[in-house]
């Protein structure tokens, strides 16, 4: 693979991340492909173990598996008041999230509908942790900004 194919996975090295899934089976697979590119990956299995979680841990990117992004708003309220926020992925089986643009005025960065391609899920954490930390708690951006992307693939 050369480094200018599309298809080839960014490096990770150095990129915390905090994936919270409550399918044990798509966690392990997400995390699996996050630490392939170099990711350090700090899994939990609800929302609430997450919050326990942020207590200690500062990672880089958070990428919360969730039904709907309105289900989870609430929740990442509670986080958004930390300027050291980390910018916000958002996972929903919910299709209308990721075509209406609803996870992203709730607060997320960025929005995948499930089922996604592994590929560009390793894409979109890369952009989220290059960001300058001054972008990652910002204010949501507009419906405009929500990423797109195709199904899930498992080789």
């Amino acid at each position: 693979m050369t480094a200018d194919r599309p298809d080839r996975l960014p490096s990770l090295a150095r990129v915390h991340v905090l994936l919270v899934e409550d399918d044990a089976r798509f966690a392990h697979v997400l995390a699996t492909v996050l630490e392939h590119c170099g990711a350090f990956v700090t899994a939990a299995p609800s929302l609430d173990a997450a919050l326990r979680l942020l207590e200690s841990v500062v990672p880089g990117v958070l990428v919360v598996g969730t039904r709907s992004a309105a289900g989870a708003a609430a929740w990442l309220a509670t986080v958004s008041g930390d300027s050291q926020r980390p910018p916000v992925l958002a996972i929903t089986t919910d299709r209308e999230d990721g075509a209406d643009g609803a996870a992203v005025p709730a607060g997320f960065q960025a929005c995948l509908s499930r089922p996604i391609e592994l590929g560009e899920f390793c894409r979109v954490v890369s952009s989220l942790a290059a960001r300058p930390p001054a972008e990652r708690a910002g204010p949501p951006q507009p419906p405009g900004a929500t990423l797109l992307l195709g199904p899930w693939f498992l080789p």
